[in-house]
């Protein structure tokens, strides 16, 4: 079953942000740099030295550098940017824009449970052990409200 070519099942769908990749990578950024810098990175720009200030947004600029790829997250967000999920009533399906030989269903009797992962978005657990992700998903707590929701109504 392919829930992205049945046009009877109309369902929701869901696609990964760049806004939301952005923001999560500006974060570390700014989480490596505090740590990589002692916290003193911070120090220079609230007490308006410019030299520090400089050397302090530079130093911010090389840790997103640094985070990006030593931590693959530009890779990542290259290998999930075409995700796209579909919520029906009996499937979550799963498609990857770039690639039309990734698509698979979830059947939502299939699912274990449906959580919310701290900085990955949301994690699927089949019954069998296998785990999905989806990510970089704007609005993620609704997602997963609905999501649960709808899992709740197939599994009762």
């Amino acid at each position: 079953m392919d829930s992205f070519n049945d046009s009877s099942d109309e369902g929701t769908i869901w696609r990964p942000s760049g806004k939301v990749f952005l923001k999560r990578a500006f974060l570390a950024s700014l989480i490596t740099a505090f740590f990589l810098s002692g916290g003193g990175l911070f120090l220079d720009l609230f007490t308006f030295d410019l030299r520090g200030a400089l050397i302090a947004l530079a130093i911010l600029a090389l840790s997103a550098l640094f985070y990006m790829f030593i931590f693959d997250e530009l890779q990542n967000w290259n290998r999930h940017r075409g995700d796209e999920w579909r919520l029906t009533d009996t499937a979550i399906g799963y498609r990857n824009t770039d690639d039309s030989m990734v698509f698979f269903d979830l059947p939502l009797v299939e699912i274990k449970h449906i959580k919310r992962s701290f900085w990955r978005g949301i994690r699927i657990r089949m019954t069998n052990g296998r785990a999905f992700h989806m990510s970089y998903l704007p609005n993620a707590k609704a997602v997963l409200k609905q999501l649960q929701d709808q899992h709740g109504r197939m599994t009762k």
